[in-house]
């Protein structure tokens, strides 16, 4: 439990960098001590953040009023795991948010032939109007 309460608080810290109005460089220097001093690796908290247990993960899904597994449908579809500088997870954490109100709003992610997330949303026939 403590160690989901740090990991918590330092997701939330990052978050706020993530959010806040910095540049690329700016927000790395800011975050990297955060990570050293709690002695993770970028690799760690991308997996981390896969965990459905972690408390940050419902603060967040509470925070967009959204179930957990939405909150975690968003965290995959930007692929936060697969981050591997700090600026990767800063961008994915931020993209997650981004993706929850996607997901929430009826739009499905799914990538492209390229490799890249893009975003569906099934259109009613128009043939089936009937005004």
């Amino acid at each position: 439990m403590a160690e989901d309460t740090a990991l918590s608080e330092l997701l939330s810290q990052l978050d706020a960098i993530a959010n806040a109005r910095l540049t690329g460089s700016q927000r790395e220097a800011r975050a990297k001590p955060l990570l050293e001093a709690a002695g993770l690796a970028v690799e760690d908290v991308g997996r981390a953040l896969a965990r459905v247990e972690l408390g940050w993960n419902r603060r967040k899904a509470n925070e967009y009023g959204v179930s957990q597994q939405t909150w975690l449908h968003a965290i995959r579809a930007v692929n936060v795991a697969a981050s591997r500088t700090v600026n990767d997870l800063l961008y994915g954490i931020h993209q997650a948010e981004a993706a929850v109100r996607m997901l929430g709003a009826g739009y499905a992610p799914s990538e492209d032939k390229s490799g890249h997330l893009r975003w569906t949303r099934d259109q009613p026939d128009p043939a089936a109007d009937t005004r």
